[in-house]
């Protein structure tokens, strides 16, 4: 088990170069991917979900105005079935914890 695991989250609601979509994301057998990936043309190196998911404590840091609709999005969807990446780290055992500037905050509701 890993003790932290720090991530960024991408425009998108990708994180980790696990991207929407991508069928590293369904991959619960490995620990680390190489999942091609076609908006940069290549592959990409990543610890897989079920890795991330056993971390102690899984912090994320988002900055920057282009970021506030999918952290939105990330943070305020009532159930898991959102089709982010971002949305599908949740550690069993372990915590999270979002690290957000005020420009990627601004479109948060005030229970966040």
């Amino acid at each position: 088990m890993f003790d932290l695991v720090l991530l960024g989250l991408g425009s998108d609601g990708h994180t980790a170069s696990l991207f929407p979509g991508g069928d590293a994301l369904r991959q619960t057998d490995r620990l680390v991917l190489a999942p091609w990936v076609e908006k940069f043309q290549s592959y990409r190196i990543t610890l897989s979900l079920p890795v991330l998911n056993h971390a102690s404590l899984v912090a994320f840091l988002v900055s920057g105005a282009e970021k506030a609709d999918v952290l939105r999005a990330a943070l305020e969807r009532p159930d898991r079935t959102t089709p982010l990446p971002a949305r599908a780290v949740h550690p069993s055992g372990g915590h999270l914890l979002w690290m957000v500037d005020r420009a990627a905050a601004a479109r948060l509701g005030p229970s966040l």
